[in-house]
Formats: C-alpha cells, structure tokens, sequence
C-alpha cells in the first residue's frame, strides 16, 4: 500500500517508510514533521501512474530476471524461486517445510533428532507440571482429610464426655430416685448403680483407643 505525506507531498510504501518512522519523526526526503498518524492514502493519479511502472523483483541480484507490475509484486516475491526465505518441502525422506536457503544444508536426520528432542522436551515439561498439579491437589486432600479425622475424633471425645456427664448424674440421683425404706429399693438401686459404673468403665476405655 502507498501512503502520501499530507505536508510535502512525499509518496511512500507504506512498508518501507514504516520502519523509518518508528526511529524518526520526520519525512525521510525533507525532513518535515510525520508520523504514522499523518500518513494519508496516494490520490487516484499517483496509484494509476505506479500501476503502470515496471518493476524488477526483489530478488534480482539472486537471479530472477521477471519484470512486474506493482499489483504482482508482493504475490511474486513470496512465491519467487530465488527467495531465500520461501517454503519448500523437502524430498530426500523427512518431508519437513524448510527455508529455500537452508535446503542445501538440510540433514533430515538431524532435523528430524532436533524435532523429536524438542517434542520429549516439551512432553517432559507438560509430565512434570501435571505431576506437581497432582501432588498439590493430593496434599489439600490429605490435609482435608487430617482436619476432618481431627474434627471427628473431637466429636467423638465430646460425645464421651457427654455420656459420662449423663452417667454421673444418674448415678448422683439414684439415693433420690429409690426410697431406702421400701421393699426391693437397696436391690434395685445396687444394680442400677452397678450397670451405671460398667457404662462409665466401657466410656473410659473406649476414650483411650
């Protein structure tokens, strides 16, 4: 795309004078005042005049001879067998998108090596990380666990508590419950008391496993 400096009136490709100015603000031709901001499309004039020029590829000096328009230009640089940086695909057996440039000192094996070393690298990383994650995740469940344990084995020892502070009172209350002086009374409270201190003996026992 052509871009034209509103001030002096400079035409540019947009590609070329981009660079330029991110380092400077000022046309590259007369040094005026201009930003990025300031650029302006080419009038109708200007684009009919460079759409009729003829152009040599950009890589010329590397031996490509086409002359082009400006239109062509672009699509012909990407696709032109002398660029350097254009994809091709190998065919001595890896089959691996390459820069034209670096196909005279391509190794398939080699390439191939670095490929799958890069592949197990990156496997060994993605291992490694979900193995922490899994770590982590079993310690707050361990953790969990432990706090629930510790929670449940108060519950147990306040209900312990509970019952022997239950068994105490009857056992407090049994003179009151049963008059000395009645027929059966001692009996009856001898073995309620009885039965009272064996529940309280079994508390007491099962408290200290």
């Amino acid at each position: 795309m052509e871009s034209n400096a509103p001030i002096c009136e400079h035409a540019f490709c947009r590609e070329c004078i981009a660079p330029w100015l991110t380092r400077n603000c000022s046309c590259p031709l007369c040094r005026e005042p201009l930003t990025m901001a300031d650029l302006k499309p080419v009038s109708r004039i200007m684009r009919s005049f460079l759409s009729r020029l003829n152009l040599t590829c950009n890589f010329q000096t590397l031996g490509c001879s086409a002359i082009l328009t400006l239109e062509q230009l672009n699509t012909h640089s990407k696709e032109c067998k002398f660029n350097p940086k254009r994809l091709v695909t190998c065919d001595s057996g890896c089959g691996i998108a390459i820069h034209f440039q670096e196909l005279e000192n391509h190794n398939c094996v080699q390439r191939l090596r670095t490929d799958i070393e890069s592949k197990i690298s990156f496997l060994e990383s993605k291992m490694s990380f979900c193995q922490k994650k899994n770590g982590d995740e079993i310690y707050k469940l361990e953790s969990k666990l432990s706090k629930l344990e510790a929670e449940t084995a108060a519950l147990k020892s306040e209900n312990v508590a509970l019952k022997k502070a239950s068994l105490e009172m009857q056992l407090n209350v049994l003179p009151l419950k049963y008059d000395a002086s009645r027929k059966g009374a001692q009996f009856a409270h001898f073995k309620l008391k009885k039965e009272i201190e064996e529940q309280l003996k079994k508390l007491q026992n099962d408290s200290h496993h």
